[in-house]
């Protein structure tokens, strides 16, 4: 069975990648579920909801080496 890594901060930030790429891998494929609810309840702070999401991040390439990432700029890239 493939769990979320509890290295990822609470706050988010790579954990969802890194349960995608682990069940791609055990099982073969990874798929969405459009009516799936996901609750964050640690989003009570917005800077540590950031900090952490960056840790996440930062955590995901060291723990996926062989992965790419990409993604659009964020808000705060284009403050």
């Amino acid at each position: 069975p493939v769990s979320f890594d509890r290295r990822f901060p609470k706050t988010g930030g790579g954990e969802d990648v890194d349960f995608c790429i682990r069940s791609q891998q055990h099982f073969g494929k990874c798929v969405a579920v459009p009516g799936a609810c996901v609750l964050h309840p640690y989003w009570d702070s917005p800077l540590k909801q950031i900090s952490g999401w960056a840790d996440g991040d930062v955590l995901c390439l060291e723990t996926l080496p062989l992965s790419t990432f990409r993604a659009t700029p964020n808000w705060i890239e284009i403050a």
